[in-house]
């Protein structure tokens, strides 16, 4: 509740990139340590202006997991 309401506080649209992550093995998906009420996340992060989705997705894949982002497909968008 906390967290919705400084959002709302800031009243400003806040448009962020995830990522499902899917490999042989099941999908890659984060536990936030900030939370501990939070369940799992799928990776990704806050847009900044001038960012592409394969850009923004690129360095929060990489600055979350230490591995280099390959490919991503645009698949749909959530409003």
């Amino acid at each position: 509740d906390r967290f919705f309401a400084a959002v709302a506080d800031r009243r400003l649209v806040r448009p962020s990139v995830r990522a499902i992550v899917q490999s042989e093995r099941g999908f890659l998906v984060q536990r936030p340590t900030d939370n501990v009420q939070c369940n799992y996340a799928f990776l990704g992060g806050e847009y900044e202006w001038g960012d592409s989705f394969t850009s923004r997705l690129a360095r929060e894949f990489e600055e979350e997991t230490n591995a280099r982002l390959l490919r991503a497909d645009y698949r749909f968008v959530v409003e």
